[in-house]
Formats: structure tokens, sequence, C-alpha cells
């Protein structure tokens, strides 16, 4: 309550919410069951998958911010 959502502070709570990190323990599970790899393969590939949504998320919110102060 009180973070502006454009802001930078909220920016990075939005992208350390908790059900995103929830997400990514459910993705480790679910790509190591189906695609039967090891638990450090089904790491690597879900943080490679959140890292890639991170960025998109942050620079679209900057791009955001950045217009909008225009």
């Amino acid at each position: 309550p009180g973070v502006e959502y454009l802001s930078p502070l909220g920016i990075f709570l939005d992208l350390f919410d908790a059900f995103g990190i929830w997400q990514v323990f459910v993705l480790v599970t679910g790509i190591s069951v189906v695609a039967r790899v090891s638990r450090g393969m089904a790491w690597g590939v879900a943080l490679g998958y959140w890292v890639i949504r991170s960025g998109l998320l942050a620079s679209s919110k900057v791009f955001m911010m950045w217009t909008q102060s225009i």
C-alpha cells in the first residue's frame, strides 16, 4: 500500500511477488516430470524463463514510466 505501480519499488515488488516465485517452483516440477529431465536442468530452464519474463515486464514498465513522464 502506498507504493506507486510504476515506481522503481513497485516494479521490484511486482517482479519478486510470492506468486511469481511460486510459479518458478511449479514450473521446475512440471518440467522435470513432463520432459523427464533432471532437477538441475529444470531449474536452468525455469530460471531462464523467469529472467526473460522479468526483463520484458520491467522494460515495458520502464517504457511506460518514460512515456508518461514526457
